[in-house]
């Protein structure tokens, strides 16, 4: 097989292609600095000596972590647009947000 790979009009599009990869750190960063919010509330509150917030944070934990991830997006995408709440998909230029 005498096949040459061409790059050229991938790297003509190195712009593009760097903007994408900040968008990524930042929603990376983003993404774990909220996660790691989350996650000790969550914590806090499983360690709790009040019963419902042990039961609340325990209910939350275990309906997020027992459902696909899949379902979870449909819930937020689809499901809240119905109930009138509107959220954006991931667009393209996403750095704007910030």
């Amino acid at each position: 097989m005498n096949y040459q790979f061409d790059f050229a009009p991938v790297l003509a599009q190195w712009p593009l292609l760097l903007e994408g990869a900040w968008t990524t750190v930042q929603l990376s960063f983003l993404a774990t600095v909220l996660g790691f919010a989350l996650g000790t509330v969550c914590a806090l509150g499983r360690n709790s000596r009040h019963g419902w917030l042990r039961g609340l944070t325990g209910g939350y934990v275990e309906a997020i972590r027992n459902t696909p991830l899949l379902i979870q997006s449909y819930f937020l995408i689809f499901g809240l647009s119905s109930a009138g709440v509107t959220m954006p998909i991931m667009v393209a230029r996403c750095s704007r947000w910030w």
